[in-house]
């Protein structure tokens, strides 16, 4: 057996020491990285709150083009207009802005009213000029209280000459008749009256809300 070198076996404890420490150092950094690992939740950035408001935007998208798609399409409402705004291009015995009338049974009407008729002739007409700009042509007959008894009359309209409707005899015991005929492509309208007169007494229509559609 050798001799013991003690300075010998000093110096590899020393550096076995040193080792030791080394690794305790080394694992004391293991842990403290360990512990700075990054497994705890990343910091909340404002990307959540991003794709939050876009996914609401699409979501409103998503329920403005639901509506739109349940709401019917909208279909355009022909325009109405009366025929007494309208130039009256020739007439007799005629009268196309009367503020009100009343009817042989009671009724009165207000606003848009035309009275046709008199006494004292048969030629009584209004002509209009339509253009070919309207389709229907609609509004109410009833006899005025101005006409006499034992007197009647009938009231025709034509379209470019050609009649396209025809009252039945009117007189005091007549209830007013309401009526809708087509004018499509029409370009002159005429309104006539027909009936005995006899020393200024005859036969009045009253011609109310006549629309042109």
């Amino acid at each position: 057996m050798g001799n013991f070198d003690k300075n010998k076996a000093f110096s590899i404890g020393g550096g076995l020491a040193v080792l030791a420490s080394i690794i305790a150092v080394a694992a004391n950094l293991s842990e403290i990285a360990q512990f700075f690992k990054t497994d705890k939740p990343a910091k909340e950035t404002s990307t959540p709150y991003i794709m939050e408001t876009v996914e609401k935007t699409t979501e409103a998208e998503k329920a403005e083009e639901k509506v739109v798609e349940e709401v019917p399409p909208t279909v355009p409402q022909p325009s109405v207009v009366y025929l007494n705004s309208l130039k009256v291009t020739e007439s007799s015995c005629f009268s196309e802005n009367e503020s009100n009338a009343e009817d042989t049974i009671g009724n009165t009407y207000i606003g848009n009213v035309m009275k046709i008729g008199t006494g004292y002739s048969d030629d009584c007409y209004a002509t209009y000029y339509l253009g070919g700009k309207y389709k229907t042509l609609s509004g109410i007959i009833a006899v005025d209280e101005r006409t006499d008894n034992d007197y009647s009359g009938q009231l025709s309209i034509s379209a470019d000459d050609n009649v396209i409707y025809t009252t039945d005899e009117m007189g005091r015991v007549s209830v007013p008749i309401e009526f809708s005929v087509n004018v499509e492509n029409c370009q002159w309208l005429r309104i006539n009256k027909f009936g005995r007169t006899y020393n200024g007494h005859g036969t009045w229509f009253i011609l109310s809300d006549f629309r042109l559609e």
